[in-house]
């Protein structure tokens, strides 16, 4: 019989003390899809501050040049200034644009459409989007399938609008172009690839 996993299982990596603890927690996240990955150490947000996860997610993946979109939420000098100066990044004012968007007022955010969704020979040229939820469970639960999941996953995180899971049904549909999503609260991640389809 196929058993859930459910959101409140919370994944580790092996060597907390491994410099590259970063890179294999995000990429933990998204090889299992809806099991929450920690990689901050704190939900408390210092005023103008990006959220713990939000900067791992963008110490480690973020290239010099790479484009970053972020929504009025989460802008501030501070941000611009780690995000530029820190990664590398070329802030813009597009999402279309962005290799990389912010968000931290999921009601608020633009349609997944907006976003760059890549190109059939090049699907990798799409947006990663990384959405910072008031909480990862006490929303509406979803249970997910696909690679990475060994049977079903069921997710429930909090504040995303309700337009957000028939988008992302969309989304999934024109793989192997769509868009790929990290949800956080701020100091764990939960990977959503374009592969996870609700079930």
């Amino acid at each position: 019989m196929a058993s859930d996993i459910t959101a409140t299982t919370v994944a580790s990596w092996d060597d907390d003390h491994s410099e590259n603890r970063g890179f294999r927690a995000i990429l933990r996240a998204m090889s299992r899809p809806g099991v929450p990955v920690p990689v901050g150490d704190s939900n408390v947000i210092e005023s103008g501050q990006l959220p713990s996860a939000i900067r791992c997610v963008a110490r480690c993946l973020v290239d010099v040049g790479s484009s970053v979109w972020m929504d009025a939420a989460l802008h501030s000098s501070q941000a611009r200034d780690f995000l530029a100066l820190t990664c590398g990044a070329t802030i813009v004012d597009d999402p279309a644009a962005a290799a990389f968007a912010l968000i931290g007022a999921p009601a608020d955010m633009p349609p997944i459409s907006r976003f760059e969704a890549g190109e059939p020979d090049y699907p990798d040229r799409s947006t990663t989007l990384v959405i910072c939820v008031p909480d990862l469970i006490g929303g509406p639960a979803v249970t997910l399938t696909g690679p990475g999941i060994q049977t079903t996953v069921t997710i429930e995180p909090a504040g995303l609008p309700p337009w957000f899971w028939p988008a992302w049904d969309d989304n999934t549909k024109i793989f192997p172009r769509g868009v790929d999503i990290f949800l956080t609260d701020g100091v764990s991640l939960v990977g959503l690839p374009r592969t996870s389809r609700r079930s």
